[in-house]
C-alpha cells in the first residue's frame, strides 16, 4: 500500500474533495441494492464480511462513485490522518465515518491491490487523495449502482446559526411556531418544486443534494439574517450561471442593483434611484476626480460593504487592508496600486473610510454596527416574496441572494415581480424603477469549459480564493 508514501504536491493535479460525507449525506444503511453490491465487492477483495466492514465499504463506494460521476472521473475523496495532520505512525481513517484504522486500512489495501482505486498522499496538513479507477466504476454499475438510486435526507428549511460551534453542527432548526411566520410551508413547497424540476448546467443535470436550500438566520427569533443558502448555483461563477437550463429551457438572470445601499437609503426615507438620477452616487468620494473609473467603483463598493459588515472603524480598516492583498498570485492588486497612488498624495485608508462615511451621512447609523444583519433580513424578505409568487405558479426560480434565475420566457414577469416586491417590502415608490434591475450578460464558453468549471465547483465547496484559482487553472487547460 502506498497511501502513506512520500507526500506529493497535487495543488492542481486532483480535485481537493475532503468533505464528501458532510456534502452528500446520502442514506446507505438500509439499501438492499447497496448491500448486494458491497457484499460482491467484499468477495472480490477477499475481505471478511463483518457488519463494520460492510458498513464502511458501502459509504466509501457511494462516495467514490458519486464523486467520479459528478466530475467525469476527475474527482477524489480526501482521507486525513487520525489527528488531522501527519502523525508519527502515519495512521489513517475515514474521519467522517469514524471508521477504525485497521478496518479502513484493510479496505484501502485490498482496493488498491486490485487496482480499483488510485491513491496519492498530500502534503502535511492536506488529505490523502483517493480516486476510483474505471474498473471499479464499471463493476458497481454492472451490479446496479447509479446516481438515480442515491437517497438524501430531507432538510428542515429554516435554521439559525449557533456561534462557536463546529461548522457541521452550526445550524439549529428554528422552532416551528416561529418558523411558520418566516415561510416554513412556502419554503417546503419551494424545495419540493426544485427537486421535481430538471435543473441542468450545460449537459449535466443536478442531483437532489445540489438543489437543497435553507433559510439561515443569525438568531432563533429570526430577527436578523435570513438569506437562502445551500444550492450549488450559489457558488458557480457568474459566467457559468449563464448556462443553467430549467426543464430544458434557457434562462436569464436578473439582479437587484446596489441592494444594500438601496435598502439602507430606503430605511432612511430616501430614494437612491432619485439621488443617482440627480448625479449623486453612494460610491463617490472627493478623492475620485470627476466620474469614478471602474477600479475606484470596485474599491468604493467593497469599502461600503465592509462598513456595513464590521463593528468598528478599526476592524473595517483591517478588513480593507486584507481585501487589497487579494490580487492574482505573484501580482499586485490593481486596487492596491490605486491606494498606493493615493498614499503618495497623503490619502490613507482611514481617509477613504471617512470619505465614504461623509458621502453617506444619511445611512451612517448602519456603519460599524454590523448593519448587514438588518440589511440581509430585509433583502431576504424581498427574495422570499419573489420565490412565493413563482412557487405558487409552479414555476421554478433559482436565487443567488439578490439575483434570480428563471426561464427566459418569464423574464419580463420576473422583472415586474422583483420591482413590486422591493416596493412592497421597502414601502417606497421609486423615481426610476428601471434603475432597480440589471440583467447579467451571457459570456461565451465552450462545452468543455462548462464541464470542467462545473466539476471544480461540485468538488471545491469552500475557500473562495482557492476555488476561483482552481477553476481558472482548469479552464485555461481546456
Amino acid at each position: 500500500m502506498n497511501c502513506m508514501d512520500k507526500s506529493q504536491n497535487m495543488h492542481y493535479e486532483w480535485f481537493d474533495e475532503s468533505f464528501s460525507r458532510p456534502l452528500f449525506k446520502h442514506l446507505y444503511k438500509d439499501n438492499k441494492d447497496l448491500d448486494f453490491i458491497a457484499s460482491h465487492v467484499c468477495k472480490e477483495l477477499g475481505l471478511k464480511q463483518s457488519e463494520r466492514t460492510l458498513t464502511a465499504l458501502k459509504a466509501f463506494l457511494l462516495d467514490l462513485y458519486l464523486v467520479d460521476k459528478l466530475t467525469k472521473g476527475e474527482g477524489s475523496i480526501g482521507v486525513f490522518t487520525s489527528d488531522g495532520k501527519q502523525s508519527k505512525k502515519g495512521s489513517i481513517q475515514y474521519s467522517i465515518l469514524k471508521c477504525g484504522r485497521s478496518i479502513f486500512k484493510k479496505i484501502l489495501s485490498a482496493l488498491e491491490d486490485r487496482e480499483f482505486i488510485l491513491i496519492k498522499s498530500g502534503n502535511i496538513g492536506h488529505s490523502t487523495k483517493i480516486k476510483a479507477e474505471p474498473k471499479l466504476v464499471v463493476m458497481v454499475e454492472r451490479k446496479g449502482l447509479s446516481t438515480a438510486k442515491y437517497k438524501y435526507k430531507a432538510t428542515y428549511p429554516i435554521v439559525f446559526n449557533q456561534n462557536n460551534l463546529k461548522s457541521d453542527k452550526k445550524h439549529k432548526n428554528v422552532p416551528k411556531d416561529v418558523a411558520r411566520d418566516f415561510g416554513l410551508e412556502e419554503l417546503n413547497d419551494y424545495s419540493k418544486l426544485l427537486l421535481q424540476s430538471d435543473i441542468a448546467i450545460g449537459d449535466d443535470s443536478l442531483l437532489g443534494f445540489e438543489k437543497r436550500i435553507k433559510r439561515v438566520f443569525t438568531d432563533s427569533n429570526c430577527n436578523a439574517g435570513g438569506r437562502i443558502y445551500g444550492p450549488i448555483w450559489q457558488r458557480l461563477p457568474k459566467k457559468l450561471r449563464g448556462y443553467i437550463k430549467i426543464n430544458g429551457k434557457n434562462t436569464v438572470e436578473l439582479d437587484i442593483i446596489t441592494t444594500h445601499p438601496l435598502i439602507a437609503y430606503a430605511l432612511a426615507g430616501k430614494d437612491l434611484t432619485k439621488l443617482v438620477e440627480g448625479g449623486d452616487s453612494p460610491y463617490r468620494i472627493r478623492y475620485w476626480q470627476g466620474k469614478e473609473n471602474p477600479i475606484d467603483r470596485v474599491l468604493s463598493k467593497k469599502i461600503l460593504l465592509i462598513l456595513f459588515n464590521t463593528s468598528s472603524k478599526e476592524s473595517a480598516e483591517k478588513a480593507i487592508r486584507k481585501f487589497l492583498k487579494t490580487g492574482g498570485k505573484g501580482k499586485v492588486s490593481p486596487l492596491q496600486e490605486r491606494v498606493d497612488e493615493l498614499d503618495l498624495n497623503g490619502v490613507s485608508i482611514s481617509d477613504l473610510v471617512d470619505g465614504l462615511v461623509g458621502t453617506n451621512t444619511s445611512i451612517r447609523e448602519l456603519f460599524f454596527s454590523e448593519g448587514w444583519k438588518r440589511l440581509n433580513k430585509i433583502e431576504s424578505e424581498i427574495c422570499i416574496d419573489v420565490i412565493k409568487h413563482f412557487t405558487n405558479k409552479e414555476t421554478a426560480i433559482l436565487t443567488v441572494h439578490d439575483s434570480f434565475i428563471i426561464q427566459s420566457s418569464f423574464k419580463e414577469e420576473l422583472r415586474s415581480v422583483i420591482i413590486d416586491s422591493i416596493k412592497r417590502v421597502l414601502s417606497v415608490d421609486f423615481f426610476n424603477e428601471s434603475g432597480l434591475i440589471s440583467e447579467e450578460i451571457k459570456e461565451s464558453m465552450s462545452r468543455q469549459q462548462i464541464r470542467v468549471m462545473l466539476s471544480a465547483c461540485r468538488t471545491v465547496k469552500t475557500k473562495d480564493k482557492y476555488r476561483s484559482e482552481r477553476v481558472k487553472y482548469l479552464t485555461e487547460k481546456t
